[in-house]
């Protein structure tokens, strides 16, 4: 182990086999202090790239270009099972989620995995502190959208109390054909005002009686 008392200036590269300790654990690091290339706060255990004053554990900050964080793996293109993931745990490890890729169902799929629901909020101050769900996933596939808790005997649930469904538009000439068209699929027939669906491997107008 080594340890500066005062300030030692190195000109060259600096080659150490072993353990370095800068400070006594509560004072900064600041390498390029110019720029605050890096910064390490001793004292509030925090790390900040880009910025002299980070505001989290890991605080990445640029005022003129992206604020670009790259995780790579599989560099050699050698083994599509090495993946870059990234980890969200709580509760001593006990619950978890993630995001990855994937050899599964295909190589390089972006997979986004859930411990439990998954939740989409939205805010309209441009916090996400304040965001409110609007779209849920939960755990057994159903999914709501205007609900957090879809009802268990439906694929998908709408929920709202002043907005509707507004099916697909399109023209009478687009439709799609009924050999690649599949038994269910509905749309809404521009040009003629009608609902369309593929029944029995034909297109089908739906009529409403008064």
């Amino acid at each position: 182990m080594s340890k500066y008392g005062d300030n030692a200036d190195i000109t060259g590269s600096l080659i150490v086999d072993g353990e370095i300790e800068l400070g006594d654990g509560d004072d900064n690091i600041i390498m390029d202090g110019t720029d605050n290339t890096l910064v390490v706060d001793g004292e509030n255990n925090r790390v900040g790239i880009g910025t002299e004053d980070p505001a989290g554990l890991l605080h990445i900050s640029t005022s003129t270009t992206d604020a670009t964080l790259i995780i790579e793996a599989d560099t050699d293109n050698n083994n599509e099972g090495d993946n870059p993931i990234i980890i969200l745990r709580q509760d001593g490890g006990l619950v978890d989620s993630a995001i990855y890729h994937s050899t599964a169902p295909s190589n390089n799929d972006l997979h986004i995995a859930s411990a439990i629901n998954m939740v989409f909020s939205t805010s309209t101050n441009g916090r996400y502190a304040s965001a409110t769900p609007k779209m849920a996933i939960n755990d057994t596939g159903e999914v709501g959208i205007g609900t957090t808790e879809p009802n268990d005997d439906a694929i998908l649930e709408l929920s709202s109390s002043d907005q509707g469904f507004m099916l697909p538009r399109v023209a009478s000439t687009a439709l799609p054909t009924v050999t690649s068209a599949h038994n269910g699929l509905m749309l809404y027939e521009a040009d003629t005002n009608r609902l369309k669906i593929v029944a029995d491997g034909e297109w089908q107008t739906i009529t409403f009686e008064p």
